[in-house]
């Protein structure tokens, strides 16, 4: 009797050893998805110059493709940013941003209605550029652009 009590309290310990590496396991293999997360996400910043007063905003969104999925025909949520315009060059930083191929959208909002004014041609009539972008490196990385505006007659 003594014998199978100790035999089952031995296959008691040997089963709660196991449940603890199975947990250990699990926890470990969350760090890792962790940590290959972070590194796929790298800071970008985005150099605009040309800005030809201080008035209003710079608007900027990026927008690409799944580049998790590799998929090209799944679009991932558009990034938005916007910093107070500053006369010749402002920098927009991107912290944690994921995606590689994108295309870049910045306009100068002079008059802070938050939209890029067009004439009755529909044509800008604020600074603007959009420039597509893809990443090489999964450093820091600086973008640099420069703002067109159209000639005002």
């Amino acid at each position: 009797m003594k014998d199978l009590l100790f035999e089952n309290q031995i296959l008691v310990k040997n089963i709660f050893c196991s449940l603890l590496n199975i947990r250990r396991v699990v926890i470990l293999a969350f760090f890792a998805v962790c940590v290959v997360m972070s590194i796929k996400a790298q800071s970008v910043k985005i150099e605009v110059s040309g800005i030809r007063s201080d008035k209003g905003n710079i608007m900027l969104m990026a927008q690409g493709k799944n580049s998790v999925s590799g998929d090209t025909k799944e679009q991932i949520k558009p990034v938005y940013k916007m910093v107070k315009a500053t006369k010749g060059i402002a920098v927009i930083e991107f912290k944690d941003f994921s995606m590689k191929e994108f295309d870049l959208s910045v306009f100068h909002d002079e008059n802070n209605n938050y939209q890029l004014d067009m004439d009755e041609q529909h044509k800008p009539i604020e600074g603007f550029i959009r420039r597509h972008c893809r990443l090489e490196k999964d450093s820091a990385e600086v973008i640099k652009m420069k703002l067109y505006y159209p000639v005002t007659e």
